[in-house]
């Protein structure tokens, strides 16, 4: 008989699991990527991502001191002549139809991280969760060094470094160049450092920093404040602790390899699936192939569809991962039939005028009318317009003249919008009220009704001041100006967009500059680089060619251009490229742009 072993319950577990606060996280100790781990591979689409996911969530929880100060109400506007209304009767508002929402959800999570406690050092080893933590401590950096700093710096110390007086990084993230060390200094993510021996991973470091930094200087001292509370308390992650080297190693591999990630379209499929699975297997395979005749007809352009409709139909800003407040909509409340009949009839609606007015105006050399202004919203980096632009399309089913002044003005608030810079979450709440406005059959041009897509004094103002300032800090926003700009280059009748495909955003004067240029431009040449009046379209190929090279090397391959290159002939017009160049055609693109969003 065999002898019976008791349970050694005296052994420490091989892995211990716990849900933390970010606050919680970074008070473990300090942490060091394992050897396993890569270098800061994170880029600007996974900063936004995260940036955008986080000050959702802080929206939706109700903490967000600046909800809703989307456009200023000026006492003093006055719509000038002939701008500002479609000409249609004030009516009264009708009851809106947004949506009831749940409670909202007070917390944000993060996700996992995988560490191993290092000996005789009061830290740990990152195996799975360094490209995160990497970005959260450069965002509490860019946060401590907004105009409004002094409002968090003392947290985000405590945060980001030990306790006095060792005062040492809680991140240690050894690279050739010590970009994490240099940004956690006090004003380091500006501070002029040595970049001879900067690695990729360095470079990405302070550009995540500078992301961070550029996209949140403009907040107000109580939004500072609220937002690092939230993420400090409120933002979870879930923390795995193994002493064992061998088992650490296994699971990042076992979570990184293995399984395929899901889309949002596919987390939205299963919902509805296991919402008409309730009604048996018959509702099920129903829904399935509502659900796959509309995947097939979409394609690739599903997800952006799905955001738009929830938009349009609802009236909430979906979040960055909107799949879970679609999902709260169609609940156990919802009918079935209700969601078969958005699934199978509402959906291939929208589709449809996304076929027509989205990827419908793409490919075509020339354009007119409304077709031209729904291509030219195409060149921005924020897809909210589409939602305003469907609802006008409904609204204007059978009055295309009427459609054809809602386009036209839609289009010029967009590009003053996008000119001055206005929060992506403003952008958000008024596409919102915008929406509302149409399908309540009021005028969202108004200014008497409040309409939500009037342009106030204060944003003529601000757009004018950076029209002569001639720059704009997100490459993103920058690209489409310069793209809108070459567009203003045609008669008003046959807009040309040969010009717009395939290319991409030139530096006359480079960024990056020597030779000839630093005598051309003996000061203030990262100025001069940036602004409009030294950018045009150049064929892809050609830009990788020219790169950084002198005028005179340039202007000869600019002149062998094809006429439709009007923004490059334009440049190459100068017979030398200096400030008195730059700042004239700077002015000139001021002017004409002006004159186009009726500014002036």
């Amino acid at each position: 008989m065999g002898k019976h072993v008791a349970k050694d319950d005296s052994q420490p577990p091989m892995l211990s699991a716990a849900a933390l606060t970010i606050r919680q996280l970074f008070g473990l100790g300090q942490f060091e990527p394992a050897r396993a781990q890569r270098d800061y591979q994170w880029e600007e689409p996974q900063w936004r991502a995260l940036l955008n996911d986080l000050t959702a969530a802080f929206t939706n929880a109700g903490l967000d001191p600046d909800e809703g100060k989307g456009i200023e109400d000026d006492p003093n506007d006055k719509a000038p002549a002939g701008i500002g209304t479609t000409g249609e009767p004030i009516i009264a508002p009708l009851p809106s139809k947004r949506l009831g929402a749940r409670q909202p959800l007070s917390c944000y999570y993060l996700g996992h991280m995988l560490l191993q406690p290092r000996q005789r050092v009061e830290g740990f080893y990152i195996y799975d969760g360094q490209q995160r933590l990497t970005t959260l401590t450069l965002m509490m950096c860019a946060l401590r060094e907004t105009p409004g700093g002094h409002e968090v710096w003392d947290t985000i110390q405590k945060t980001v470094r030990t306790p006095p007086p060792d005062n040492k990084p809680r991140l240690v993230n050894p690279t050739s160049g010590g970009a994490l060390n240099h940004i956690l200094k006090i004003n380091g993510i500006n501070a002029r450092v040595a970049s001879a021996n900067f690695e990729a991973a360095d470079r990405r470091m302070y550009k995540a920093a500078r992301f961070f930094l550029a996209n949140t200087q403009d907040w107000s001292p109580a939004r500072w404040r609220a937002f690092t509370n939230f993420l400090l308390d409120r933002v979870y992650v879930t923390v795995t602790q193994a002493a064992d080297r061998r088992l650490l190693e296994f699971a990042y591999v076992t979570i990184n390899t293995r399984g395929k990630p899901l889309e949002t379209k596919d987390i939205i499929k299963g919902h509805f699936s296991h919402l008409a699975s309730r009604h048996g297997l018959t509702a099920s395979n129903r829904m399935n192939e509502k659900w796959d005749q509309l995947e097939r007809k979409t394609g690739n352009n599903l997800e952006q569809i799905l955001r738009t409709a929830f938009l349009l139909d609802f009236r909430r800003k979906p979040d960055f991962d909107f799949a879970p407040q679609l999902m709260d909509h169609f609940e156990e409340d919802r009918s079935l039939p209700d969601a078969e009949d958005w699934v199978g009839r509402r959906l291939p609606r929208i589709a449809e005028m996304y076929s027509k007015l989205v990827a419908g105006v793409a490919g075509h050399d020339v354009l007119r009318g409304p077709q031209a202004d729904l291509r030219r919203m195409t060149f921005l980096p924020w897809k909210h317009w589409q939602a305003i632009a469907f609802a006008f399309a409904e609204r204007d089913a059978q009055a295309p003249l009427r459609f054809a002044k809602s386009i036209a003005g839609l289009t010029r608030w967009a590009f003053i919008v996008n000119l001055i810079d206005v929060d992506d979450d403003w952008i958000l709440n008024i596409a919102v009220e915008a929406i509302a406005q149409i399908q309540e059959k009021r005028d969202p041009f108004e200014y008497r009704d409040h309409g939500r897509l009037r342009v106030s004094a204060k944003w003529r103002k601000r757009a004018i001041a950076r029209l002569q300032d001639g720059q704009i800090a997100d490459k993103y926003r920058r690209g489409a100006h310069v793209r809108w700009m070459e567009t203003l280059y045609s008669p008003n009748d046959e807009i040309d967009f040969r010009p717009t495909e395939e290319t991409s955003v030139e530096h006359v004067l480079p960024k990056r500059c020597g030779g000839q240029w630093l005598r051309d431009f003996p000061a203030e040449q990262h100025i001069y680089a940036e602004k409009f009046g030294n950018l045009c379209l150049l064929p892809k190929d050609v830009n990788g060619r020219l790169y950084d090279g002198q005028y005179q090397q340039k202007r000869p391959i600019l002149l062998q251009l094809p006429q439709h290159y009007r923004s490059a002939l334009d440049v190459a017009q100068s017979d030398a490229w200096t400030p008195a160049a730059v700042d004239a055609r700077t002015q000139q693109l001021a002017e004409r742009a002006a004159k186009a969003l009726t500014l002036s």
